[in-house]
């Protein structure tokens, strides 16, 4: 968990940049990650790089690896958000 938050932090400057993402009302976000800030920001992450993201479907950690896994859209979308040399990556799953 403290992994989790201490590479996310950076991640929560930029969550100003977008508006409040909506959760679905059946989203599977996992406890540490369920926090307004953190959501808005990991969504932010996505649209900086070009994709979409307009509702959170599920979120959870990575088990072995520093990221987190955002389902997007009614689970249409699947991105991989990690830390690869200090730089946040997205891949679209």
């Amino acid at each position: 968990m403290e992994k989790l938050i201490k590479w996310t932090i950076p991640m929560l400057l930029i969550g100003n940049m977008a508006s409040a993402a909506v959760i679905e009302s059946d989203a599977s976000i996992t406890k540490e990650l369920h926090d307004t800030k953190l959501l808005n920001a990991l969504v932010s992450v996505v649209k900086a790089s070009g994709y979409r993201c307009g509702s959170i479907s599920g979120a959870m950690p990575f088990l072995f690896s520093k990221g987190i896994r955002l389902t997007c859209n009614h689970n249409d979308y699947v991105y991989n958000i990690s830390d690869k040399g200090g730089r946040l990556i997205v891949e679209l799953e």
